[in-house]
C-alpha cells in the first residue's frame, strides 16, 4: 500500500485499510466494520467526532452514512465499492466561535430579571477551555467557565438584574447586543373633580342626581371605587375602570325620605341638600309649623395658650318663639360616636335681636377632652320629631384641650387670693387704730 499522509491539522487514528480488489463496485451496497483501539485515538480528541475517510488520486474525502461505536471502538459504513479507507482525527486547537447570542426580555423596568443567551461552539478539533466574560456597557459583569470538545456547542446562560435607567449593550468577546431599562410609569391616581348636586333643595319624595368627575392621573389603567356618602354614610357605591389621562361622570340618584339638610361627599368633595317638609299650615297667612334654616358651631381659642374655650353654636328658625309655644330646640352632642349630652337652646340659648336666631355658648360638662365632638340640632313639636340639621364636627386636639375644672380652679384661686387680701387689709387697719389710739392717750 502506498503510504499517505493526512491533511494538515489531521492525525491518523489506524493505518489505512486497502480493500481489494480496486475498483470492484455492490448492488446492494455491503456492511463494511472497522475496528480501533482507544490508545490510538489522539489526546483531547472526542471519539464521536472522528473522521471515516477513503483515499482516491491521492486525496483523502470524508464518506458519510458511516456510523462510530466509541464503546465498542467500530466504525461502520455502508458502502457501493471498495478502495482504501482510513480513520482519522482532527488535532486542531480548540477555537471558539460565539453563536445565537439573545437578550431577554429588551426592555424592562429597574430591577426586573434581564437573561441573556449564547451559543458558544468548539470549531477545533481539540477539547479546550473557554473562559466567558459578560460585559455590560463594556464592563466586565459575570464569568462563566465552559470545556468543550472538537465540534461540540453548549448554550450559556447569565442573569443579570440592572437598576440603572437607559440603554445597556451586552457583549461576550465580539458578538454583542442591547436591551433598556426604562422609568417606571406612575400607578394610576385619581382625583375627584366637578360635584354637582341638581337640584340641591327638593320637597319630600322628590329625586336628587349626585355626579362628579373621575379622572385617572396616573400612567397606568386602574380602577376607582365612587363611594356617595350622605351624612358621613356610604349609601351608593360605583367602580369605574380608566386608561392613563380618561375621566368619566359617575352619577347617582337618590330620593331622600326624611326632610332636612345633608351633608353629600364624594371623595375629597363636599356638598349639601334640603329636604324642604310639607309646607305648613297656615293661619292668617302665617306658616304655624317652625323650620330649622341654619345652623353651625364655631371654637373660640384663648390667644394667649391656644386652648379650647367654648364652641358657639348659632341656629337660625324661620319663626319667633310665640308663633309656636309648642316646640321645643335640642342640641344634641356626641363625643367619638358616644351620646355626651342633650342641650335644650330654648331654654339655655340667648336669641338675638331678630327673635329667630339663637345662640348657645356651649363647654361639656367635664370639659373638652380630646377626640371628634359630633352636633345636631332636633327640632319638636308636641314631643314629635320634625327636623333634624346637618351634623357638624369639631375635632380637639391635645394641645387645645382645657376642663371645667381647671377654669372652677383657677376662679377658686382668685376668690381666696381676694379673701386673703381682704383679711391682710383689715388687720392691717386694727393695728394701725390701735396704734393711734395708744400713741394718743399712752
Amino acid at each position: 500500500m502506498t503510504a499517505l499522509e493526512p491533511p494538515v491539522d489531521h492525525q491518523f487514528v489506524c493505518p489505512g485499510y486497502d480493500i481489494g480488489p480496486s475498483g470492484a463496485t455492490f448492488n446492494p451496497p455491503v456492511l463494511l466494520t472497522f475496528k480501533y483501539n482507544d490508545s490510538q485515538v489522539p489526546e483531547g480528541v472526542n471519539e464521536k467526532n472522528m473522521i471515516f475517510t477513503k483515499f482516491q488520486n491521492g486525496e483523502s474525502v470524508e464518506l458519510e452514512n458511516y456510523t462510530i461505536d466509541p464503546v465498542n471502538n467500530t466504525i461502520t459504513i455502508l458502502t457501493e465499492h471498495l478502495t482504501i479507507f482510513t480513520i482519522m482525527a482532527n488535532t486542531s486547537p480548540a477555537r471558539f466561535v460565539i453563536k445565537g447570542l439573545t437578550i431577554t426580555p429588551t426592555e424592562i423596568y429597574p430591577g426586573e430579571i434581564v437573561t441573556v443567551r449564547a451559543i458558544i461552539s468548539n470549531i477545533g478539533g481539540l477539547t479546550g477551555r473557554f473562559d466567558i466574560m459578560l460585559k455590560i456597557d463594556d464592563e466586565p459583569l459575570q464569568n462563566k467557565n465552559l470545556n468543550l470538545y472538537g465540534g461540540a456547542s453548549e448554550e450559556v446562560n447569565f442573569s443579570i438584574t440592572p437598576n440603572i435607567t437607559g440603554e445597556h449593550r451586552i457583549s461576550i468577546e465580539n458578538v454583542s447586543g442591547t436591551f433598556s431599562v426604562i422609568v417606571p410609569k406612575r400607578p394610576a391616581a385619581f382625583m375627584v373633580s366637578g360635584l354637582q348636586i341638581n337640584p340641591n333643595s327638593v320637597n319630600l319624595g322628590e329625586n336628587i342626581n349626585i355626579s362628579a368627575v373621575i379622572s385617572n392621573t396616573g400612567e397606568l389603567e386602574g380602577s376607582y371605587q365612587a363611594d356617595l356618602r350622605i351624612n358621613d354614610v356610604t349609601v351608593q357605591t360605583k367602580e369605574v375602570s380608566l386608561y392613563s389621562g380618561q375621566n368619566t361622570m359617575v352619577s347617582f340618584d337618590i330620593v331622600p325620605d326624611k326632610f332636612g339638610i345633608y351633608q353629600v361627599s364624594i371623595g375629597d368633595l363636599l356638598g349639601s341638600f334640603n329636604v324642604k317638609p310639607e309646607p305648613p299650615p297656615l293661619f292668617n297667612g302665617i306658616a304655624i309649623r317652625p323650620e330649622i334654616t341654619s345652623f353651625i358651631v364655631t371654637p373660640t381659642y384663648d390667644q394667649a395658650n391656644n386652648q379650647l374655650v367654648n364652641a358657639v353654636v348659632v341656629y337660625h328658625i324661620n319663626q319667633t318663639l310665640d308663633t309656636f309655644p309648642d316646640a321645643g330646640l335640642m342640641l344634641m352632642v356626641f363625643r367619638d360616636g358616644e351620646f355626651l349630652e342633650q342641650v335644650p337652646l330654648f331654654t339655655l340659648g340667648e336669641l338675638q335681636a331678630d327673635v329667630t336666631t339663637g345662640e348657645l355658648s356651649y363647654i361639656p360638662p367635664v370639659g373638652w377632652k380630646t377626640g371628634e365632638y359630633t352636633f345636631q340640632i332636633e327640632l319638636y313639636e308636641n314631643d314629635s320629631l320634625v327636623q333634624e340639621s346637618i351634623f357638624q364636627h369639631l375635632s380637639v386636639k391635645s394641645e387645645s384641650t382645657t376642663t371645667m375644672n381647671s377654669w372652677r380652679f383657677l376662679i377658686l384661686i382668685i376668690e381666696v387670693a381676694l379673701f386673703l387680701g381682704a383679711t391682710i387689709m383689715t388687720l392691717l387697719l386694727i393695728r394701725r387704730r390701735k396704734n393711734m389710739i395708744h400713741d394718743r392717750w399712752g
